[in-house]
Order: structure tokens, then sequence, then C-alpha cells
């Protein structure tokens, strides 16, 4: 799978939201008490540019949609909804991984009742290949198929809630290597 292009991004946008997708995301969801929600974000170098892997998201989905293939456990630790989440929503799994702490929030839920947090990792090295569909994710059908975007899109395009995760990713990986700090700049 290649990376998207900006002229390729605008008319495929167009047609994800014509399809109902009105966001772009990082792979990620919650607990099966809501307890936590977890994010991946998957990096790699393609055509000598830094992408990340994002999926197309409806967000009024959860609203309509019923999931064919939920998989959520009762007691759930983050690591392991992020290794479903991600496995559901790309068909990878996360095998190194690290969390950005200083990413984690912690809210009131919805209803008041509890405290639901939230996980960003990092993740390094996965096992698996790339699911490829049209449409609805057949697992999740909140999301449509992954897709690599280059961090100069990515920057335009990414759901407001997970800039902050991104631009800490983006400074993990700045560190890391000189390599990946020229190719984010």
């Amino acid at each position: 799978m290649k990376a998207i292009i900006n002229q390729d991004f605008q008319t495929y946008l167009k047609v994800l939201r014509d399809q109902g997708f009105d966001q772009i995301k990082f792979p990620g969801g919650t607990s099966k008490n809501g307890e936590h929600y977890c994010c991946a974000i998957h990096y790699q170098v393609i055509e000598e540019k830094l992408c990340f892997l994002v999926v197309p998201y409806d967000s009024s989905a959860h609203k309509t949609e019923r999931r064919n293939g939920n998989q959520k456990k009762d007691n759930e630790i983050p690591e392991i909804t992020l290794r479903r989440e991600m496995f559901e929503e790309t068909g990878l799994t996360a095998i190194e991984s690290q969390e950005m702490e200083d990413c984690r929030k912690e809210m009131p839920s919805h209803d008041g009742s509890s405290i639901h947090k939230k996980f960003y990792f990092l993740i390094h090295k996965v096992e698996g290949q790339i699911v490829e569909f049209s449409g609805k994710n057949p697992i999740d059908p909140e999301t449509a198929a992954p897709m690599w975007m280059p961090v100069k899109l990515l920057r335009t395009y990414l759901f407001g809630g997970h800039m902050s995760a991104f631009y800490a990713a983006e400074n993990v990986l700045k560190a890391k290597s000189s390599e990946l700090h020229f190719l984010i700049s």
C-alpha cells in the first residue's frame, strides 16, 4: 500500500464523505465498559516520506451501527484494547509499542459516574497484513479501509482530538532518529 499524496487525497476525501466518513483518525477504540480508550499511532517511511496509518471514521455510526465482530472482553487492560482495536481496524497486531504518557487524559465518563482514561501508544513494530476492502469495515463499520498519510497531509486532515498525540509522536520520532527528524521538518 503506497502513501496517499495530496491530489489523490482530495479526490478520495470526496468519495469518503459521500459514504459518510467525515473524520480521519488514528486506529483505536474503547474497552467493553468504556473505562478507557486506546489509540494506535503507527508510522512508516514510504517513498521517502514519513507516513502514519489512519482510518476514515464515521462519527455518527456509533449511534446507528451494530458492530459485527465486537471482541471486547470484561476487564480488558489498555494494552489488550490497543491490540484488539488495531487489529479490527487495520489487520495489524502491535508487537512493540510505547505509551506516550504525556498524552494520557482522564475525564468524567458521559454519565459522570466514573473516570474515562485515554491512552496513546506509538507503534514501532507490527505483525500481519493491512486489510483492504471497499466501503465499511466488515468488523468495525464505523471505519473504512486504513491508509498511510504523509505528515504534511495529516497536519491538515487529522481529527482534532488526536492532534496533541500526533505532535507528541512527532517529537518522540525526532528524538529517536536524525533521518526521521529530517522527514518531519
